[in-house]
């Protein structure tokens, strides 16, 4: 099983990015937690701990994991530790910027090159 944990559902990836992930397993989405600014790192840990049982419940064999910078690192080095692959989403990120009536246009579009292990 691949766990998709991050706020990017799989139903809109790329087919690129589907065969990618499948060569784990079936796809299991697990929505990335909105994370306040105001939170200190013990309330992320605790957080991080709840969210492992989370995912380890389903047995993955690999995990995408991609959010808010400090959670990310905190539940990367748990799955590590419990000898789960963790990896990355690498894009390639277009942009394209255009004038529209005296407005500046940006488009950014993210092409899908691999997953990256930690």
């Amino acid at each position: 099983m691949f766990i998709n944990y991050t706020n990017h559902p799989s139903e809109k990836w790329s087919l690129k990015q589907l065969e990618a992930a499948q060569k784990y397993g079936e796809i299991h989405d697990i929505p990335f937690p909105v994370v306040s600014p105001e939170m200190g790192n013990e309330e992320l840990i605790k957080i991080a701990g709840n969210e492992l049982i989370k995912i380890t419940i389903k047995k993955p064999d690999c995990v995408l994991c991609q959010g808010e910078a400090v959670l990310s690192h905190y539940l990367v080095s748990i799955l590590k530790e419990n000898g789960i692959k963790v990896v990355a989403a690498c894009s390639r990120r277009n942009v394209n910027e255009r004038n529209e009536n005296g407005k500046t246009i940006k488009s950014i579009e993210f092409e899908f090159i691999q997953f990256r292990e930690y």
